[in-house]
């Protein structure tokens, strides 16, 4: 289901909030709650694709504004990801994560080294002054970070499917 940007403009708005999701601790996820994240999920993909795609394309144009809105819109929608898929403190957090929707989640993956640095990157260079200046990766480890992202997301989906149809049907 592909992020379809023909929306009008009032469903444009509220996909902007995020998913209206409720903290896991007030029972297990309806199947609303799940679509929604999905959807969100959809998004984020969405854009670090057409970021990726941005770069690669115009990369020999390093210090133009443009660049640097792309640079930065990646490092955000990628960053954003792996926040999902790799919190920092599962215990600790305001952020929607991954094991409130696979509870065995961390079992299932671990945090490479290439969405490490890309993490401590952004880190270091969005959202405030740094002495450090970002940048911009190359064509191959632009497209290696998207694949490996859409790799976990295609994960993270087969097990939420598997989840879903081994739940017993809802009585009505």
């Amino acid at each position: 289901m592909p992020f379809d940007r023909r929306e009008s403009r009032r469903r444009l708005a509220d996909r902007r909030k995020g998913p209206e999701l409720r903290p896991v601790e007030e029972g297990p996820r309806t199947q609303e709650e799940v679509n929604q994240l999905r959807s969100h999920l959809e998004y984020e993909m969405w854009m670090l694709k057409e970021t990726v795609d941005y770069l690669a394309l115009h990369g020999q144009r390093v210090g133009e504004s443009d660049m640097n809105a792309y640079l930065e819109s990646f490092l955000l929608h990628a960053t954003t990801l792996v926040d999902f898929y790799f919190p920092f403190d599962p215990a600790v957090r305001e952020d929607v994560i991954a094991e409130e929707f696979i509870p065995q989640w961390s079992d299932h993956v671990d945090l490479s080294d290439q969405l490490r640095r890309l993490r401590e990157n952004a880190d270091r260079g969005l959202g405030r002054l740094s002495y450090r200046t970002l940048e911009l990766p190359t064509k191959k480890q632009l497209a290696a970070i998207y694949e490996e992202l859409d790799s976990i997301r295609s994960r993270f989906e087969l097990l939420l499917k598997t989840q879903e149809e081994e739940q017993p049907p809802a009585s009505g």
